[in-house]
């Protein structure tokens, strides 16, 4: 158990590193790699729905959601469109959930008045 978890581990490490490998013919039909779940990550909406597997890739070939990486020709920007965290400091993006959350409410209650 101990060893599976620590490769399961390694996995997720690697999968979510700066790298680009795309591990060949099992990172294309056995197991996600980093390449191709970096296109999961990216904000291009031609990315959108694609690559969802966590481990094993062929889940993405079953269900039709596979993009393959090689595909690709510039680099993938990573991220959300319109995200509004990351951009003042560590403080404010801990309370930025809160903020939105208590300006929603009051436009809910100013539009119902």
């Amino acid at each position: 158990y101990l060893s599976m978890v620590l490769i399961g581990q390694a996995h997720q490490l690697f999968i979510h590193s700066e790298v680009n490998w795309k591990w060949g013919w099992i990172g294309k039909y056995i197991l996600v790699s980093p390449a191709a779940h970096k296109i999961h990550h990216s904000s291009s909406s031609k990315h959108y729905d694609r690559n969802f597997g966590n481990m094993f890739i062929f889940w993405d070939h079953l269900f039709s959601s596979w993009y393959n990486p090689a595909n690709n020709k510039t680099e993938v920007t990573l991220g959300l469109t319109d995200n509004p965290y990351n951009k003042t400091s560590f403080f404010n993006d801990m309370f930025i959930g809160y903020k939105l959350f208590v300006n929603k409410v009051k436009m809910y209650f100013i539009k119902e008045n």
